[in-house]
């Protein structure tokens, strides 16, 4: 489960810059190593 799930308008999410273990890029939440780790409804659209 995810902080995210249900969240169907969910149209941007931002890391705060220098967190260790999240960024994000163009609106979409990466975990350091990469991977997404959410996005919005537009994503992958």
């Amino acid at each position: 489960m995810c902080a995210f799930d249900g969240l169907d308008g969910l149209m941007y999410i931002e890391a705060v810059p220098g967190n260790p273990n999240y960024y994000s890029e163009g609106g979409v939440l990466y975990t350091a190593a990469g991977e997404v780790a959410a996005s919005p409804v537009w994503y992958g659209k």
